[in-house]
């Protein structure tokens, strides 16, 4: 339960249980944020137990998933460090009034902390430290106070911070500004195939109906020739049918003898009709009439060709976005 004797300074308290930090351990997270020890270790198992695949089973023991957590404050991604949250940096500026005993939790003061455990510790507590655990390494307190000390009040150059804004701004607009035009150069490039592709279409649906009006003219030729070709067969065969029917006797009258001068086939009449026969599937069909240049494919080659090599565009130019993705392409 949080104390009813806040502090005044906002900052000697934590910001979840609103304890003061003394002999709370407070410790550093990655963003910046202080957090108490007993805090980060509810949290801990807090999120240990909603995280069930950070434990390790006997099917991986090779890669343990870290466990991580918001940060309270800012809400960023914590991940805690293979030996838990007591491995988090210490914050020695908060605590370095006072910084009391982690192991045997009787108020002592700490005159060091382990590096390994995370724990700071009284003089009673480590000479057992010592003793149990020699190959950890151990530094006093003050050590790390005037770590701290030198790296937080190190004075930095008049200006140095404000330049170093001022350069990190325009990078950011500058990287803003070229994202920004790719994503137009990327719309210009699609816009540019897909015009492109439409044309490409629109050429081969021509081909195809100016095909197909060819193919229907020569089919509608053939057509007429093989009628015709039946028509006169069909009456050359109706008359010499009829001679047959009125049979060849001395008497004929003059009408009869004309029908057979004009029916009757003559010799190369006859050698041409077996020479028909004889020649069967020889005769032209109209796969060996149809003329394959019906089909313009050399405008269609000629507009691919021109679209591979990118001069084809309105003006006579390539846009700047095409070139882009044309050297891109070249170079994969």
């Amino acid at each position: 339960m949080a104390s009813s004797n806040v502090p005044d300074d906002v900052a000697s308290i934590c910001s979840v249980c609103l304890e003061p930090y003394k002999g709370r351990n407070p410790k550093l997270l990655p963003c910046f944020h202080t957090l108490c020890l007993p805090c980060l270790k509810d949290l801990e198992k807090h999120h240990t137990e909603l995280s069930p695949d950070t434990t390790v089973t006997e099917e991986d023991m090779t890669e343990t998933k870290p466990l991580t957590f918001p940060c309270p404050t800012c809400r960023a991604g914590i991940q805690v460090p293979a030996g838990g949250v007591t491995q988090f940096q210490t914050n020695f500026y908060i605590n370095k009034n006072s910084v009391t005993c982690d192991v045997c939790d009787k108020g002592e003061d700490a005159v060091c902390t382990c590096t390994e455990c995370g724990d700071n510790m009284c003089v009673t507590c480590q000479r057992y430290h010592n003793k149990y655990l020699t190959n950890h390494q151990v530094q006093p307190l003050n050590f790390n106070c005037q770590q701290a000390s030198k790296t937080n009040i190190e004075p930095v150059k008049e200006g140095t911070i404000a330049e170093q804004l001022a350069v990190l701004e325009e990078v950011l607009v500058m990287m803003r500004e070229e994202e920004d035009t790719m994503q137009r150069e990327r719309q210009a490039v699609a816009d540019v195939i897909s015009r492109r592709a439409d044309a490409v279409m629109a050429l081969v649906t021509q081909a195809k109906e100016k095909s197909q009006r060819a193919l229907a003219e020569i089919a509608e030729r053939l057509g007429r020739q093989i009628q015709e070709k039946i028509i006169t067969v069909r009456d050359r065969y109706c008359r010499i049918w009829q001679l047959s029917s009125q049979g060849t006797t001395i008497g004929q009258s003059t009408s009869v003898q004309k029908l057979q001068q004009t029916a009757l086939l003559t010799d190369d009449d006859v050698q041409m009709y077996k020479q028909q026969c004889s020649r069967g599937r020889q005769l032209q069909t109209l796969l060996h009439l149809f003329d394959d240049s019906a089909i313009d494919m050399q405008v269609i080659e000629a507009y691919i060709g021109t679209v591979s090599s990118g001069t084809q565009c309105t003006g006579g130019q390539q846009p700047v976005c095409y070139q882009r993705f044309t050297c891109m392409r070249q170079g994969l």
